[in-house]
C-alpha cells in the first residue's frame, strides 16, 4: 500500500521499481491517498494489537521464548 499526494507519480513509480521483484511475484499494490493509507495503517496495527503474534516459530523445535532474566539451555 502507498499513499501519495494528488498528481505525485513519481513516488508509484519509485515504489515500483524498488519493489519490482516482490510485485513480480503477483503482490498486489494499493495507491491511495495519504489520509486513506494513515486509516489502513492505523486499522491493520490495532487488528495485530488486539489479535497478537504467534510466539516463536512452528517450524523449529525451539518455540518458546525465554523471559527476561532467564537464559536459554
Amino acid at each position: 500500500m502507498l499513499g501519495t499526494e494528488d498528481g505525485d507519480t513519481r513516488s508509484e513509480a519509485v515504489f515500483r521499481c524498488v519493489y519490482a521483484d516482490i510485485l513480480a511475484t503477483g503482490s498486489p499494490l494499493i495507491v491511495t491517498d495519504i489520509a486513506t493509507a494513515e486509516l489502513i495503517k492505523g486499522a491493520a496495527n490495532a487488528f495485530l494489537a488486539t489479535h497478537g503474534f504467534p510466539r516463536g516459530d512452528p517450524c523449529r523445535d525451539d518455540v518458546t521464548q525465554p523471559r527476561l532474566g532467564t537464559t536459554r539451555r
